[in-house]
C-alpha cells in the first residue's frame, strides 16, 4: 500500500511538473522570438541552433544564471534531470530517456561563457523575463494562497471560538435559570409545608376544643339530672 501510495504521489508530481513547463515553454519560445526580432539574426552552434529552447531551459535551472532558482526546484519537488528530461520530452515529442537524454548531454553549458554580446544579451533577457513569470505562476502564486488558506483557517477557528464561547454563555445562562427554578421550587416547598404544618396545628387546637366543649357539656347534663 506504501508503495502504491509513494508511486502515484511521484506520478503526480511528474504531472504536475509536466504541465507547469508546457505552459512555460510556450511563454520561453515567445520571448525567444521577441528578442530574436530585435538582435536580428544571431548565430548559434548546431547542437544549440537545433535545440535553442532546451538550451536556455538547461541555463536557467542547470547554472547559477538565475539567483532564486533553488526556490522553483523545491517547488516543483523533481530533480534538475528529471525536470530537463520532461522538459525534452515535450520538445521532442519522444518518450524515449535515453534519446532525450543524449540530446540534453549535447548542449554545452560553457558555452555561455563565450557567448557573444547579441547572444548574451537573449540569454539574459529573455531568462530574466522568464524568470518573472514562473516565480508568479508558481510559487508566488502558491505563496498566496497559503497565506489566504491560512487567514480562511484562522477566520474558522475565530468563528467557532466564538460559537463556543456563546454555547458556553448560553448554558451558563440556562444552568442560572434552572438553579434560580429550583430555588423557587424549594421556596414554594417550604411555605407549603409551613401551611399545612399551620393546618394540622389548627385541626389538632379544634379537635381538643370539641373535646373539651362535649366534657363540659356532659358534665352539665349530669349535674341536670342530679338535681
Amino acid at each position: 500500500m506504501k508503495k502504491w501510495s509513494l508511486r502515484n504521489i511521484k506520478l503526480l508530481t511528474y504531472d504536475c511538473c509536466n504541465n507547469i513547463m508546457k505552459q512555460a515553454l510556450c511563454m520561453l519560445d515567445r520571448l525567444h522570438t521577441y528578442w530574436s526580432e530585435i538582435l536580428g539574426q544571431i548565430n548559434w552552434p548546431q547542437p544549440i541552433k537545433d535545440n535553442l529552447l532546451l538550451y536556455l531551459c538547461k541555463i536557467y535551472f542547470d547554472t547559477n544564471y538565475i539567483a532564486n532558482i533553488d526556490d522553483i526546484i523545491e517547488y516543483l519537488e523533481l530533480s534538475i534531470s528529471d525536470i530537463l528530461l520532461i522538459i525534452t520530452k515535450i520538445i521532442t515529442k519522444n518518450n524515449n530517456d535515453d534519446f532525450n537524454n543524449n540530446i540534453i548531454d549535447s548542449l554545452d553549458i560553457d558555452f555561455v561563457n563565450n557567448a557573444t554580446n547579441e547572444q548574451e544579451t537573449l540569454i539574459v533577457e529573455t531568462l530574466a523575463v522568464f524568470d518573472d513569470i514562473i516565480q508568479a505562476t508558481t510559487i508566488h502564486l502558491w505563496s498566496d494562497y497559503s497565506k489566504k488558506q491560512k487567514q480562511i483557517e484562522a477566520s474558522q477557528k475565530f468563528k467557532a471560538k466564538m460559537e463556543a464561547e456563546k454555547i458556553t454563555s448560553a448554558t451558563v445562562a440556562t444552568s442560572r435559570a434552572i438553579n434560580k427554578a429550583l430555588t423557587n421550587i424549594n421556596t414554594n416547598n417550604t411555605l407549603q409545608d409551613a401551611t399545612q404544618l399551620r393546618i394540622a396545628n389548627l385541626e389538632k387546637q379544634l379537635t381538643q376544643q370539641n373535646q373539651t366543649s362535649k366534657e363540659i357539656l356532659h358534665h352539665l347534663r349530669n349535674q341536670n339530672k342530679k338535681n
